[in-house]
C-alpha cells in the first residue's frame, strides 16, 4: 500500500532549541484530515530531520502520546 505525508501543525523543538529541552506540542486535531464519518485504520509517523552531515543526528524523543 502507500502513504500520503500530510504536515499537521504544532509545536516542535527546531535547531535552535537547547539540548533535551521538551517542547509541548499542545493539542493536535486529526478529524479535518479524516473524511467525515471515517471509521478505518489510518497511521501517525513522526519524521525527523538531524542538523548534523547529511541530515543525521544521534536521536530524538517522542513521549507521552494520547490519542483518544
Amino acid at each position: 500500500s502507500t502513504a500520503t505525508w500530510t504536515p499537521i501543525s504544532c509545536s516542535y523543538a527546531t535547531s535552535s532549541t537547547a539540548d533535551f529541552t521538551w517542547i509541548q506540542s499542545g493539542t493536535v486535531l486529526l478529524d479535518g484530515y479524516l473524511p467525515q464519518g471515517y471509521t478505518g485504520d489510518f497511521v501517525i509517523g513522526f519524521r525527523y530531520t538531524g542538523s548534523g552531515p547529511n541530515g543525521q543526528t544521534t536521536n530524538y524523543r517522542v513521549d507521552n502520546v494520547v490519542i483518544q
